[in-house]
């Protein structure tokens, strides 16, 4: 059975969606934790990424239809990259939100 390239894309997308809720729900929660515990507003981030998210998301459905010479599976590959890279630099905010949970957990 061969996979096309629809159906990773869709998957994709549905992968997309996903971490654009998540990311909306976490900096939702660390807005609130953040007040509680008196940190800075380093939540904004998420909210910068969850903008990045779409706009590579975009990226990825319309440059193909200006540049038809370009090759779909180069953009979603450049796009997926970019996507991975903006994940994981989230972590380092998630850390100074929720460092505390890891610390309580480890009391116990």
């Amino acid at each position: 059975m061969e996979i096309s390239f629809v159906q990773i894309s869709d998957a994709v997308h549905i992968i997309d969606i996903s971490v654009f809720l998540l990311l909306l729900i976490l900096a939702e929660l660390s807005k609130k934790i953040g007040e509680a515990l008196k940190v800075p507003p380093f939540y904004h981030y998420y909210y910068i990424c969850a903008v990045l998210l779409v706009s590579f998301v975009a990226i990825d459905l319309i440059l193909p239809l200006f540049q038809p010479s370009m090759i779909k599976i180069d953009v979603l590959v450049v796009t997926l990259a970019l996507r991975a890279g903006l994940v994981l630099s989230t972590f380092p905010i998630a850390m100074i939100y929720w460092r505390w949970l890891f610390s309580e957990n480890m009391k116990r």
